[in-house]
């Protein structure tokens, strides 16, 4: 399995861009908004912390629905080669368990189960 490091880079980036004072101040001390004085304050880091923590969620959620739409096309893909070759498409996991392996299980087993 591969980590997904696209969240990562782009916490990382933001942190960097929306650091109060380096490109721009909001609220500012004399103004409501001042570019490049690199100074801050209390208010000033809450606003920019609300900003980050919205643009952060927001493109999280687009890189996460991307990413997903990503490996469905692959699954799509793959299924319809193997359909090309003749081939029965690949099934999930969870439902490739063999008929004997479901025939065999019966409620009342206790192994089929994990202790908790």
């Amino acid at each position: 399995m591969s980590t997904d490091w696209g969240p990562v880079i782009v916490a990382v980036v933001l942190f960097i861009v929306l650091s109060p004072g380096l490109l721009f101040q909001l609220p500012a001390r004399t103004r409501m908004v001042e570019f490049g004085n690199m100074n801050t304050s209390g208010i000033s880091i809450l606003v920019h912390s609300i900003f980050f923590f919205c643009i952060l969620t927001i493109l999280v959620v687009a890189i996460e629905y991307y990413y997903q739409l990503l490996e469905y096309n692959s699954m799509l893909s793959k299924a319809a080669k193997a359909m090309r070759r003749g081939e029965a498409p690949v099934r999930h996991l969870a439902s490739a368990r063999s008929t004997e392996a479901i025939a065999s299980d019966t409620p009342g087993d206790s192994s089929t189960y994990a202790a908790c």
